[in-house]
């Protein structure tokens, strides 16, 4: 009887250590760590790998001390199905469980990418390839694809002007058409709580996108953009041409160098002293403040303007005015 009962006990009690090695155990395998430098290290996490891939991708990086000890840690935790591609940030005092946490949720690393106010669709095509972050495979047609465009809420024959100039953060891989549509969502949501501001402006969202991407390349000053809003929206009420030098160096492929007269005469349909009224659409992205302006012009008499030379701008409500502006240019860059 005594030998029947002695048989279970041992059974019970093996089970019982093993269960207290396992609890003992995980916390110490899930804890462990390579080293305790806080350096970064870059991993680069291909599509497709299993753990023991993945494991061993990390000892070679050296963020892991041993390759097993990490397929062990993935597996009592239950996340050696659940790690994901990207490129991460990683180091050796990193502990397997913060590991697994940032392989598993996708903390990859993310890179900036800036675009400037005043880009146009050529730049921000060439700052996105030149990142060196972007998919940029079959990228070249989305710029003018006109169901991608309306798919985003776009009515234009292209994205320029829509792209919100911005800091953006990616992470490695991501491709094209998701950041085009990331950033023309930043358009959308600075656009809608502009407008809901009111527009006084009278003109149609694509107009007043445009307008403000003029606006952008003229101001220099943050004060004068709602200035020469002013200045274009009182032409375009007296049916006068905008006369902008931006919009006649936007029609003229691969300008260089400094408008001539010669240039005011290039026939395009960007030439804003040959044809009246807007352009037919922006010419480069414009940012917030311009936007801005271009929906609240200040309230001036002004149809002239021209730069002082320092920055700024003479603003004139009559020719007279406007020539002796002109003048003081004159003597101004004669002096300087």
């Amino acid at each position: 009887m005594k030998k029947k009962l002695l048989v279970p006990l041992i059974i019970l009690t093996l089970l019982l250590l093993a269960v207290f090695a396992f609890l003992i155990a995980k916390p110490l395998i899930l804890d462990h760590r390579c080293g305790t430098e806080k350096t970064e290290i870059i991993v680069e996490v291909p599509q497709g790998l299993g753990i023991s891939a993945i494991a061993k991708l990390l000892e070679e990086k050296k963020v892991t001390d041993s390759a097993s000890l990490f397929v062990i840690a993935a597996r009592l935790s239950n996340q050696a199905g659940s790690l994901k591609a990207g490129e991460y940030s990683l180091s050796p005092h990193f502990t397997n469980r913060r590991i697994l946490e940032a392989l598993t949720r996708g903390k990859v690393r993310l890179h900036q990418l800036i675009i400037p106010e005043g880009f146009n669709l050529k730049q921000i095509k060439a700052r996105l390839a030149a990142s060196g972050v972007i998919n940029m495979t079959g990228a070249d047609n989305l710029f003018t694809d006109p169901e991608f465009i309306a798919a985003l809420g776009i009515r234009a024959p292209s994205l320029e002007g829509f792209l919100f100039p911005d800091t953006y953060l990616l992470p490695k891989g991501v491709k094209a058409r998701q950041v085009l549509t990331i950033m023309v969502k930043r358009f959308t949501a600075k656009w809608n709580k502009l407008a809901q501001k009111g527009n006084a402006s009278g003109l149609s969202r694509l107009q007043v996108v445009t307008l403000a991407s003029i606006i952008e390349k003229e101001a220099r000053l943050p004060e004068e953009r709602k200035l020469i809003s002013s200045v274009y929206h009182n032409r375009l009420k007296k049916g006068m041409r905008l006369q902008a030098d931006p919009t006649v160096i936007y029609g003229i492929p691969d300008f260089k160098g400094t408008l001539t007269k010669k240039d005011l005469e290039y026939p395009s349909p960007f030439n804003t002293y040959l044809h009246r009224g807007l352009p037919p659409g922006p010419i480069c992205s414009p940012g917030q403040a311009s936007l801005a302006a271009a929906l609240e012009p200040a309230k001036t008499k002004s149809i002239y303007f021209v730069a002082k030379g320092d920055g700024s701008h003479y603003f004139s409500s009559n020719y007279r005015e406007h020539r002796k502006a002109v003048r003081k240019l004159r003597r101004y860059r004669k002096n300087h």
